[in-house]
């Protein structure tokens, strides 16, 4: 085991929360490592619908104090890193009955109009029966009052966002590590000694810290024992399920029961849940819970009969572990939104984020990061709310994509299509995979038919974005991974051009292939069991 000069932060989760957490350390000017057992977003973050919102449920219930922060955190967002977000309608339908009724959504909307006054989104709306369902045909339509309209934002590609954060502090000076867990912490002198082990290599090394953050989300309580004995749980891990569905829809619907009924339109189908559940051990998220799911899809068939009518309209199952803090209410409105900095519980210095979302992830990195700071005795305050992602920088996506247009117009083998998916993934980073392309004529080909991914974007995942494993390129850092195969056809073509820019053999490459094809095909093959 080597040791290196002390870091003084280390961060120990790759998700949302930790990468933005890292960002906002190294742009205080701080020495930090950031250290992720698998890779970036392969957790819960990766498996998000992408839903970041507006904060009109608060509003309706009169916190006003949530829903301005959620405003705020949304518009920081779009600000930094427009290329990634875009406005999404949502419609909230009333029925006759039910919990909430037409005059809860109208005074909803009057108390988010006035907070949101300013921001630009459009008015929100009270919508008739027969325009609900005209907007939403697969609502079901006994019993609706009505329904109302307003705008949340999305983010179709919740790794990618990720990926920002991290490369934005790797630009800064951030050691970014993935496939590195951390297998026990030690305090040394008022110091941490945190034992690492390289995943891929087995190689082993000290790191030195003065503060921790532990960003670890489900695992976060697994990472406070690791640190010292006495350890008191202050996570509670809950299985979050959705399934992939192909259907048409123009809006987002947001049904009101427990569990929520919520379905988001993406890339061609719609991804609709969720089914909760309670778990003790948060690596078994990964496998969604079949008769859950089951009743859930019965209950989202009274609500919007129109979304599957039959077994091939089931796509894929999803899951992930989401924490959230011990002691919450069992309320869905209430779980989403809620976040806890806890600067004690472990070693002093020793600092653990619980819950967040991708709406108010960065005031949760933020606040984590000004406790390590106290800890560490240096008062910096954060700049991640002005200061722009590696992909941002740029004010207005549409000027952005035409000026770039207009550049590539000498280049007739960038057509201009080429150039709005690149920037939609990309934004400013998109020149860096275009030059890949001008060097090499053979990335430019698309990975496969019907195929919106080039290949220049595989090496440009490999060696810019620290891609090791064909899953890590297809679903995490490519927009094949919205598609409802999630790159099943181009498995290959990846996998070949990868097994060439990390020197993999035939045996390895067909094992990444094989590996990747199955975690996909237990997804499909869940998804039918669900229908049953």
């Amino acid at each position: 085991m080597g040791t290196t000069r002390p870091y003084d932060i280390a961060v120990v989760g790759g998700g949302i929360v930790g990468a933005a957490a890292a960002r906002d350390a190294v742009l205080r000017g701080l020495r930090v490592v950031l250290l992720e057992r698998g890779d970036w977003a392969s957790g819960t973050t990766g498996r998000a619908a992408g839903l970041i919102h507006s904060g009109l449920r608060f509003a309706r219930d009169r916190k006003f104090h949530l829903a301005l922060e959620c405003l705020r955190e949304r518009e920081i967002l779009h600000r930094i890193v427009p290329h990634l977000i875009r406005p999404l309608p949502v419609i909230v339908p009333a029925y006759r009955g039910g919990s909430l009724t037409l005059r809860r959504i109208r005074w909803g909307f009057r108390f988010y109009d006035w907070l949101s006054m300013g921001s630009g989104d459009p008015v929100c709306q009270i919508l008739s029966e027969r325009e609900a369902l005209r907007r939403a045909p697969v609502l079901a339509g006994k019993g609706l009052l009505g329904a109302g309209l307003f705008y949340d934002f999305h983010c179709p590609l919740p790794s990618r966002l990720v990926l920002e954060h991290v490369l934005s502090a790797r630009e800064q000076g951030a050691d970014c590590r993935n496939y590195h867990e951390v297998e026990r912490i030690r305090t040394v002198q008022g110091s941490f000694r945190l034992e690492v082990r390289e995943v891929q290599t087995g190689r082993r090394h000290v790191l030195e810290a003065r503060a921790v953050i532990n960003a670890a989300g489900a695992w976060a309580d697994e990472l406070g024992r690791r640190a010292g004995p006495g350890w008191v749980a202050r996570i509670r891990i809950l299985q979050g399920a959705h399934l992939w569905i192909d259907a048409d829809l123009d809006t987002a619907l947001w049904c009101e029961s427990f569990p929520p009924c919520f379905a988001v339109p993406r890339d061609g189908h719609v991804v609709a849940g969720w089914h909760l559940r309670d778990l003790s051990d948060p690596s078994e998220a990964v496998h969604p819970d079949v008769d859950g799911l089951r009743e859930w899809v019965g209950l989202a068939r009274a609500r919007m009969p129109g979304l599957a009518r039959d077994r091939s309209q089931l796509l894929l199952a999803e899951a992930g572990a989401w924490a959230v803090p011990r002691g919450q209410q069992d309320r869905a409105g209430d779980l989403p939104c809620r976040f806890e900095v806890i600067p004690s519980g472990g070693p002093p210095g020793f600092v653990t984020l619980a819950g967040g979302n991708l709406t108010l992830f960065r005031r949760l990195a933020e606040y984590g990061v000004d406790a390590a700071c106290r800890h560490l005795g240096a008062a910096i305050p954060g700049t991640t709310d002005r200061t722009p992602l590696v992909g941002g920088g740029f004010g207005d996506q549409v000027v952005y994509r035409e000026n770039l247009v207009e550049c590539m117009e000498s280049l007739p083998h960038i057509p201009r299509e080429v150039v709005d998916h690149l920037v939609s993934l990309y934004g400013r980073k998109a020149c860096d995979v275009i030059e890949l392309g001008l060097g090499r004529e053979e990335l430019r080909e698309r990975l496969g038919p019907g195929c919106d991914d080039r290949k220049a974007q595989v090496v440009y995942a490999v060696h810019q974005e620290g891609a090791q494993h064909l899953d890590d390129v297809l679903l995490r850092r490519l927009g094949t991974g919205l598609r409802p195969d999630r790159g099943l056809g181009v498995a290959e073509a990846a996998s070949r051009l990868m097994a060439r820019e990390l020197g993999w053999d035939e045996p390895r490459r067909r094992q990444e292939q094989e590996r990747f094809e199955e975690l996909v095909w237990s997804q499909i093959r869940t998804a039918q069991e669900v229908w049953g």
